[in-house]
């Protein structure tokens, strides 16, 4: 497993076997994936702080996306969930806005939840607000 945590950064332990799973099945629809992407703004530090906890406070407070997924070009946002709950639904609007900010993109990027359950609210709010997910 901790060569697999190497390999996608990341993801949970318990996500990892969830895209395995989904690269079986979809890898093949893009041209390669980016891994642990982070997006956002950092915080700000007071300048007494030293540089290297600076730094590294700064780094850490990013969003961290699990995978994009490119496609001639055009990213997709892939977030992997074991079950997909409210917080899934925050990333899930957040993060094309984030990526699009930070890598100065005009276009959103698509999104894309792979998961293994999701709850039964959930089921119907991704529905409503036509946010995609794949249960693997």
């Amino acid at each position: 497993m901790a060569l697999k945590n190497r390999l996608y950064p990341h993801m949970m332990p318990e996500e990892i076997p969830i895209w395995e799973r989904f690269l079986l099945k979809h890898g093949s629809d893009y041209n390669t994936f980016t891994y642990d992407v982070r997006v956002g703004t950092p915080v700000i530090v007071p300048p007494e702080v030293p540089a290297n906890i600076k730094g590294d406070a700064q780094t850490l407070s990013l969003k961290r996306i699990d995978a994009i997924g490119w496609k001639l070009g055009k990213p997709t946002i892939i977030e992997v969930k074991k079950i997909i709950g409210f917080t899934t639904l925050g990333q899930a609007i957040a993060y094309p806005i984030m990526f699009a900010k930070t890598a100065k993109r005009r276009e959103l990027p698509d999104i894309l939840i792979v998961a293994e359950n999701i709850t039964p609210d959930m089921h119907e709010i991704f529905a409503l607000v036509e946010i995609p997910y794949i249960l693997i």
